[in-house]
């Protein structure tokens, strides 16, 4: 399969005129809505939709949350291009990248609009290789070390340690990363470490030799969440013995329930974290975690675990060789962090939080229903928290 990561005649006047016919033609496949009006649960159910390519649940999603809040997914969508879709599916990011920053798409006809933006991205291959990146370089131990004095440097610097392919991982990372715009939360407002450079972050892309699309996705990293600065290093992972691979899904959890994906009750809103923490009380997963956890609470660690294990599959992703040692290793180093006792251990709470997912799909289910009646006060197989 042709990868649009090399093609490099892109047309952009042309594609704009595709893209309002393709628009205009495209057919609407609505299922039904959600019940819950929960932003949070709706757009955590969106973005796994589009993960596992259901096309018809991801639009009926999306359609809900554009009735709740139309100017959220004009702000959410391109995040998740940059970090599910990315160098998989490059020619779709630029398009959502665009049709979000443009409010002609927005005024008349947004629910068409949005049903053709999320059916993209649900149909398109995929690749999280730039969010890895970006959270590999969060977690790694030098990277308090290394990153003030990254930040004292002029951009010449950094342009100069990204761009120079001899120079560690790291730092490289760590380069694009202050080239691309640092924020950090500081109590109630956010305190600006540096801020996003453009220019800089596409001398760094024509210097790496960067294809057009992945060269214009920089440009705009403003609108991606932080993750499109760190494509060059997504394409160096690819390489050129890149392939598209099939995943498959955690049992249990793309059953619906009011048309709603149980995958997309999870860490990110207030119901899944609830039905988390009680599916966490299992025995066998206590028993685990007393052995091989030294957080004194290993509840985020099992979150991550999860988020691993079912929130981040994909239905069909580029693979080789260097995207999968960088899933890995930022899979290791994210829950070593948070209190896994050792990377061997890893597979194993895997497989373990597989084997228990039918109790998790009872939990979730009993909850929302619990919530679609505005029940308090419950407790399910665990007798869980509330």
């Amino acid at each position: 399969m042709m990868s649009v990561l090399y093609l490099t005649n892109y047309d952009s006047a042309g594609h704009v005129e595709e893209l309002e016919s393709k628009v205009g033609r495209f057919q609407v496949i609505l299922g039904k809505l959600p019940s819950t009006s929960d932003k949070w649960l709706l757009s955590s159910a969106l973005q796994k939709s589009i993960r596992r390519g259901h096309i018809e649940t991801a639009v009926s999603v999306a359609t809900k949350l554009l009735e709740i809040d139309p100017a959220y997914l004009p702000r959410r969508l391109p995040i998740i291009a940059a970090e599910d879709v990315g160098i998989g599916g490059l020619e779709v990011c630029h398009d959502v990248f665009d049709m979000c920053g443009s409010s002609k798409w927005w005024r008349t006809g947004a629910a068409q609009t949005v049903a053709f933006l999320v059916s993209s991205l649900a149909a398109a291959t995929k690749c999280r290789a730039a969010c890895d990146a970006l959270c590999l370089a969060a977690v790694q131990q030098d990277a308090n070390q290394l990153l003030p004095r990254l930040l004292a440097q002029p951009s010449d610097g950094l342009i100069g340690v990204a761009a120079d392919r001899q120079r560690p991982w790291l730092e490289r990372a760590l380069a694009l990363r202050v080239l691309g715009g640092i924020s950090e939360r500081n109590g109630g407002t956010y305190r600006v470490l540096s801020k996003c450079n453009v220019p800089a972050l596409k001398l760094v892309g024509a210097e790496l030799a960067m294809p057009p699309l992945v060269l214009a996705l920089m440009a705009k990293q403003a609108r991606s969440g932080g993750l499109a600065a760190f494509l060059p290093l997504a394409v160096e992972a690819a390489g050129e013995s890149r392939r598209v691979a099939l995943g498959s899904a955690c049992p249990d959890s793309d059953q619906l329930f009011e048309g709603l994906p149980l995958c997309g009750v999870d860490m990110f809103s207030e119901l899944g974290r609830s039905a988390l923490r009680e599916f966490f009380l299992s025995p066998n997963i206590r028993r685990f975690t007393a052995q091989h956890c030294w957080a004194r609470s290993p509840v985020r660690m099992l979150n991550m675990a999860m988020f691993h294990v079912e929130s981040s599959n994909l239905d069909r992703y580029l693979c080789s060789d260097g995207l999968s040692r960088l899933t890995a290793e930022t899979e290791t180093q994210e829950l070593l962090q948070l209190g896994l006792s050792s990377a061997e251990r890893r597979q194993e709470l895997y497989a373990l939080l597989r084997s228990e997912a039918e109790a998790l799909a009872q939990i979730r289910i009993f909850r929302l229903r619990a919530s679609h009646h505005q029940l308090d006060g419950v407790k399910g197989s665990y007798g869980g928290l509330s």
